[in-house]
């Protein structure tokens, strides 16, 4: 059996519906009761509130804005999110085991990451990589563009 909610939500004032399903007719009207009494919200203003959330701890943190989409955007700001705290906890668990200059060194990367990757499609594209992946893979690709500059530098004398 499905359980269907019928709520308005009190910030936009637009009709919506909950389901739970699985349940049998006690627990559904339980359910509804419980819903439609607590339940205030729409995913969609649910949505804009989480994205603005995000949006007020990435000025905080003064972390450029992203571009894509509205939807690339709200998505990546959750990735990029999630992929700092990732990295942050994957560094806390090794700095007892390397040198404050290595630490200083990642914190670094962490940081260029964060700062210089904008496309919301990069955090998107990455989503599935761990955070102290990711932030391995981007060393990588800055050291080896930097080496590119330089041959094309060598090149050109």
């Amino acid at each position: 059996m499905i359980a269907h909610a019928h709520c308005t939500c009190c910030i936009c004032g637009e009709p919506f519906e909950v389901e739970k399903r699985n349940c049998n007719s006690r627990t559904a009207a339980n359910f509804v009761e419980w819903a439609e009494e607590n339940i205030d919200t729409c995913r969609e203003c649910e949505k804009k509130i989480r994205m603005e959330k995000r949006k007020a701890e990435e000025r905080r943190a003064n972390l450029p804005g992203l571009v894509g989409t509205d939807k690339q955007v709200a998505w990546a700001l959750d990735i990029r999110h999630e992929k700092a705290i990732e990295a942050r906890d994957a560094l806390k668990s090794i700095e007892d085991r390397i040198s404050s200059e290595e630490s200083s060194q990642i914190k670094n990367v962490i940081k260029q990451m964060l700062f210089t990757q904008t496309k919301a499609v990069w955090w998107i594209d990455n989503r599935f990589v761990r955070g102290d992946q990711l932030v391995a893979s981007y060393s990588k690709q800055q050291r080896n563009e930097e080496c590119a500059e330089n041959r094309e530098k060598q090149k050109n004398k």
